[in-house]
């Protein structure tokens, strides 16, 4: 993984963030660079024991969760991205292993919105 450049917003209320610049990230994951826009919002971790850990993975995850993200990928390579994402930010194994499953067995989220799509 590469990132271009970290995420740079502001929160709306305790939850949610919005970007104020382009973020850009290359994935060995999809073989390619993304780039989530202006305006992207997101909650960042949404599982309440990994939110915070991670905020940078949370919204690659969340990006890649969104039916037009680019690439649009299925839910296990969103996950797969998540984990190089928490390695490369050095977090230890356990954690990891632990995040990744919670967000691969996770129901109900995937594919519902839009990148524009604000969290609700």
């Amino acid at each position: 993984m590469i990132i271009h450049n970290m995420p740079v917003g502001t929160f709306l209320g305790e939850r949610l963030f919005t970007l104020t610049e382009i973020f850009r990230f290359y994935s060995d994951e999809t073989g390619q660079w993304s780039a989530i826009p202006i305006g992207f919002t997101c909650d960042l971790e949404s599982i309440p024991w990994i939110r915070g850990l991670c905020r940078t993975g949370g919204i690659i995850h969340d990006f890649l969760s969104r039916y037009d993200s680019i690439p649009c990928v299925s839910k296990k390579v969103a996950a797969d991205v998540y984990r190089e994402a928490l390695y490369h930010f050095g977090h230890p194994r356990w954690k990891v292993e632990g995040k990744y499953w919670a967000v691969r067995l996770a129901w109900g989220y995937f594919h519902k919105k839009s990148v524009m799509q604000e969290d609700a």
